[in-house]
């Protein structure tokens, strides 16, 4: 977008994309918005909803390296009437403080492709994640167990060692009300 391509040519770009069920481009610079496929999205409520959040275009002076941060993509759930859309949306903030002058650059989530991934990532991730193995007990081990899952409601989507009581959760983005859990404890 900041070399001037226009809408249409970014929007074709992304929708090569898996896992998603739209995209939404608003340059505010030249006023040019596209929403791909038509009618996935109402436009209008979706970038009223996305341009006047603030938070989303704030930017950071991370204080160890005095550099600036932003231009990451951010997860939100917005509603428009009785529909739910979960998005990823990468913000530009031409002018900050001029909410017309801003842009965006959203992708609109296929949730049900997202939680199809979820088991088999999960289950690679646990068999190959060297940072898991290490801190994992060996086969060994007769003192400490090791929990991990990811749940639905109450749906357990992937699940590996001893069921637990599960005190502490992680939700997991973008999906807020899909929750991730892992808790090492002491076997009696």
């Amino acid at each position: 977008m900041r070399n001037g391509d226009p809408a249409s040519t970014i929007a074709g770009d992304l929708a090569q994309l898996p896992g998603i069920d739209g995209i939404l481009v608003v340059n505010g610079v030249n006023g040019e918005r596209i929403i791909t496929p038509n009618g996935v999205a109402p436009i209008d409520s979706l970038t009223g909803a996305l341009l006047a959040e603030d938070g989303l275009f704030k930017q950071y002076v991370a204080p160890m390296t005095h550099k600036l941060l932003g231009g990451r993509c951010k997860f939100r759930q917005i509603s428009i009437g009785s529909k739910r859309y979960d998005l990823m949306v990468m913000p530009i903030a031409n002018d900050p403080n001029q909410v017309k002058r801003r842009s965006v650059i959203a992708l609109l989530l296929d949730r049900s492709w997202l939680l199809n991934q979820v088991p088999s990532k999960m289950d690679s991730l646990s068999r190959e994640s060297s940072q898991l193995l290490f801190w994992a007990s060996s086969p060994r081990n007769t003192q400490w167990a090791q929990s991990i899952g990811i749940v639905a409601g109450s749906d357990t989507l992937w699940w590996s060692g001893p069921k637990v009581d599960i005190k502490d959760q992680q939700a997991l983005w973008p999906l807020s009300d899909v929750k991730i859990f892992s808790i090492i404890r002491k076997l009696n």
